[in-house]
């Protein structure tokens, strides 16, 4: 799958795993769509390392952009926010992108409370939410993501048996689940092997 790779300090185009960047204002991404419409290049990832929320949000808002602009950003399907400062509050433009398909919080500031803000994007196929602060109560807001099929919470140690219990059972989507370096027992870990081979083999039929 190709995508883009774009260096701020000396334009160009090449191939690469992602679509990169360091330090991005509202003119960059204002350059960044029309260099995509020209080239006629679709953007497949998105990754913010120090993104300023308030572009995002004005591209939300549309402040910058009209219906003849290039869609940018709203054409993105992966969103990476991993080993970012970012934290719940940070979290509330997340339901405008409801189209994203995965998205990754690994190593973020995130509780339970910013949850609430992921359960809007009910496109996500995949969800990385290893080395956050989440627990099994914030958990329940994934309810609505009928669509999600893997799902990373490693290294979260308020994760036990419950909440792998009852992810097994709110989502019926979920092909992997991944538990490492939880509180979940081998016991329960086991169990959600099993559920999750026998709907890999349902699948297959």
């Amino acid at each position: 799958m190709d995508s883009l790779h774009l260096d701020i300090d000396e334009p160009h185009w090449h191939n690469n795993d992602m679509w990169r960047t360091d330090e991005l204002d509202m003119d960059d991404v204002e350059d960044i769509s029309h260099s995509v419409s020209s080239l006629q290049l679709e953007p497949l990832v998105y990754r913010s390392i120090e993104i300023d929320l308030d572009d995002v949000e004005d591209v939300v808002n549309q402040e910058h952009m009209n219906d003849d602009e290039p869609p940018a950003l709203q054409d993105f399907r992966v969103l990476d926010l991993s080993v970012t400062d970012i934290a719940d509050a940070g979290l509330s433009f997340l339901a405008a992108f409801s189209h994203i398909q995965s998205l990754n919080l690994f190593s973020t500031k995130i509780t339970d409370n910013g949850l609430e803000h992921v359960a809007k994007m009910v496109g996500l196929i995949e969800l990385d939410m290893c080395g956050t602060e989440v627990s099994d109560v914030g958990l329940s807001w994934l309810k609505p993501l009928d669509k999600l099929e893997v799902l990373k919470v490693c290294g979260n140690k308020r994760i036990t048996d419950d909440g792998a219990s009852w992810l097994m059972e709110a989502l019926s989507t979920l092909t992997s689940l991944e538990l490492r370096a939880t509180s979940v027992t081998s016991e329960c870990a086991q169990l959600v092997a099993d559920t999750l081979a026998f709907r890999a083999s349902l699948a297959m039929r």
